[in-house]
């Protein structure tokens, strides 16, 4: 047989062998059930990077080609793998003190920069074991909890692993959104919350709200979260024809004589520059510093203020919130309303730090690295939503370094 012949029976047989391996490979979707339909997920042609992970799905933190060029040394490296090669606990989405989900996203950070297999499928089981374990879940835990599994999908690429578990999990996320949950009749669903308070509650079920709707891609939604995450410090921007009125609800806690610049009618969620009882409160997070024992304007406050921890979980959300809209290119609180994350966290420090809580850490890193800013940092910290910000938002060598 000549050279041209073997080649032309050769190329025969690779294309039979391709159309077998695909009918084998494809699934049934099915109908919904009555359902809301989740919109479909997008062809996926994904691509190994130069370590062998497959591509991230959309790159929703950090894209995988920024992930390459981490180290894979270091004090922060180190703590992070740890952590991923250790066990992650159980999932459960109604605990709101789990961390399950967080450490699953260290191990899809891992997984992203060295391409070791294991860890893909270590954080596909953690993923798909959590479905199902919202049961008993109050907003607030749900608020705190689903961001990392939405995350760590993304960095695996779920959708490229698993066709019908790509599904399901979106499917999952997109009813959490409007699921009816317990303990709390004010707030019975992610997408209320977040509309109705600006404090630690709908901060945390905000961000998860934005990380939902940028993995399913939809977009009329996430056009109206981002801005209400601008309506944080802009009244403007809070979207109209709610039935409480035009502007996040007061809390019980909430103390504008002590805390806001404004009284009731014109306060919003960041505070503008200005002086209560003497002291400088601009940037602070009204409704939980509010919460502070005294109930006077104090600053510094003492030491275990419930005022300054509680604003730490605000501050929290609202990094992450602006990260994940600033990388889709929306505007953010990073740069609106006089860069009014950055004062924030100058309030912080005016308010004693005491940035004691590990959950907490990961926050420094990420406003250091948006503004150039030296506030103090500490190594190895993950909390609710993400972490590992000493690895993934750790200014390169050149840029000034925080404390």
């Amino acid at each position: 047989m000549s050279l041209r012949a073997r080649f032309v029976a050769l190329a025969a047989l690779f294309a039979v062998g391709l159309a077998v391996v695909v009918a084998g490979n494809s699934t049934d979707d099915g109908g919904t059930g009555g359902r809301t339909p989740i919109p479909p997920a997008p062809e996926i042609h994904p691509h190994r990077t130069k370590t062998g992970a497959v591509s991230a799905y959309k790159g929703l933190w950090i894209s995988t080609r920024q992930i390459a060029r981490l180290p894979r040394e270091g004090q922060s490296w180190r703590a992070m793998q740890t952590i991923a090669r250790g066990g992650l606990g159980s999932a459960d989405l109604a605990d709101q003190s789990n961390m399950h989900g967080t450490r699953a996203f260290a191990a899809a950070l891992v997984y992203a920069r060295t391409g070791d297999a294991t860890y893909r499928a270590k954080v596909h089981a953690a993923i798909m074991s959590a479905i199902g374990t919202e049961e008993g879940a109050r907003s607030l835990a749900l608020g705190r909890n689903l961001t990392p599994y939405v995350l760590a999908a993304d960095l695996i690429n779920l959708e490229a692993l698993s066709r019908t578990d790509g599904r399901r999990f979106r499917e999952w996320i997109g009813g959490l959104r409007t699921r009816s949950n317990e303990g709390n009749s004010r707030w019975p669903t992610l997408v209320q919350t977040s509309e109705n308070t600006s404090s630690n509650w709908g901060a945390f079920a905000l961000a998860s709200r934005i990380a939902t709707d940028l993995y399913l891609g939809d977009t009329a939604d996430l056009r109206q979260v981002a801005s209400i995450h601008l309506a944080y410090a802009d009244r403007s921007k809070y979207p109209t024809g709610k039935p409480w009125g035009g502007y996040f609800q007061p809390t019980a806690d909430f103390d504008p004589a002590n805390w806001a610049c404004g009284d009731v009618a014109t306060w919003v969620a960041i505070n503008p520059p200005c002086l209560k009882n003497g002291h400088d409160i601009n940037g602070a997070l009204v409704e939980d510093i509010s919460r502070e024992e005294a109930q006077q304007t104090v600053l510094p406050q003492p030491p275990g203020s419930s005022g300054v921890s509680y604003s730490w979980e605000t501050l929290q959300a609202l990094t992450v919130q602006a990260e994940l809209l600033r990388r889709a290119g929306y505007p953010t609180l990073w740069e609106t309303s006089g860069q009014a994350l950055r004062r924030a966290t100058a309030f912080m420090q005016r308010a004693g730090w005491y940035e004691d809580a590990s959950v907490a850490h990961y926050v420094p890193w990420l406003v250091n690295k948006r503004y150039g800013t030296s506030f103090p940092t500490r190594t190895g910290g993950y909390g609710r939503l993400v972490g590992f910000t000493d690895w993934t938002h750790a200014r390169s060598r050149g840029e000034a370094r925080g404390r």
